[in-house]
């Protein structure tokens, strides 16, 4: 898993998948994903012209760590900030979505059962 910052994008490569979270226009933000080869490089949704921005793109170590676990592992996260929104993705490919004041507008929430099985099996 890899999480960089290019051409004022946020970009995370996982599993041959390719994530884009970019400015779409003021205060917002667009995501896009899609195999990282992929072969029609047409854009077939928002194809209207919007307001360039510049985001605020930084990537942060952080501790990623299981409600089991007793200690985590270091791991990256990737923040992208367009006026009063922020992304974050952290090293499963989780996405969070806040306003400016910190507040949860949205987070994705899966489980990995295998991930659930194997750490509750470790020792």
């Amino acid at each position: 898993m890899k999480i960089w910052g290019e051409n004022n994008e946020l970009h995370m490569l996982k599993d041959g998948m390719l994530l884009r979270v970019m400015p779409w226009g003021k205060n917002s933000l667009r995501v896009m994903m899609y195999p990282r080869y992929r072969e029609d490089l047409r854009e077939w949704a928002l194809t209207e012209e919007v307001e360039q921005c510049v985001p605020d793109i930084r990537i942060e170590t952080c501790e990623l760590k299981a409600p089991w676990e007793k200690e985590g592992v270091q791991a990256e996260r990737g923040m992208i900030r367009n006026g009063r929104i922020q992304a974050q993705i952290n090293e499963e490919g989780w996405i969070c979505f806040q306003e400016e004041g910190g507040k949860v507008l949205l987070r994705e929430y899966w489980r990995d059962r295998r991930r659930l099985f194997w750490n509750s099996i470790r020792q």
